[in-house]
């Protein structure tokens, strides 16, 4: 008779050697698209709070109106384009630029005068503050009512 058992054997080793080679590549691609993934996110992470970082906005002025319940707000951007968000005054949301649609982007190095509709009745002589929101943080800042 034959002896078919060697190679049944050798069939066999090869079989479960092939099975774990598999196992273990599959395991490994995983493991490294999981990693490439992750690090895909972070860099995208990073790219965001680079530019929100780069973003600065400062108020120059900031004059109310009680005849027409109105604010005007002076700002002044940075070397970037910057995004607002809201803008509060006494800490009422007065503007909210993303229920608009989209956020307001003023151009880099420029002065804007926004002009605010006061949610809150306004009397002359008082102090009103106002609170811009933008992508990179928020400003403060107080001004005079007439």
């Amino acid at each position: 008779m034959f002896k078919l058992r060697a190679i049944s054997e050798i069939v066999a080793a090869l079989l479960i050697m092939l099975i774990v080679i598999s196992i273990g590549v599959s395991i490994y691609l995983y493991i490294l698209s999981n990693i490439l993934r992750y690090q895909q996110y972070m860099s995208q992470q990073l790219l965001s709070e680079e530019v929100k970082f780069r973003q600065t906005l400062t108020i120059l002025h900031v004059l109310g109106n009680s005849t027409d319940n109105s604010v005007v707000v002076i700002v002044v951007s940075g070397n970037w384009p910057v995004n607002l968000i809201a803008v509060y005054i006494n800490n009422t949301l007065a503007v909210d630029f993303l229920s608009l649609g989209k956020p307001k982007t003023i151009p880099p190095q420029s002065t804007v005068e926004l002009q605010i509709p006061s949610p809150i009745p306004l009397s002359s002589n008082s102090i009103i503050e106002v609170k811009v929101v933008y992508e990179g943080g928020e400003v403060v800042s107080l001004g005079e009512v007439i």
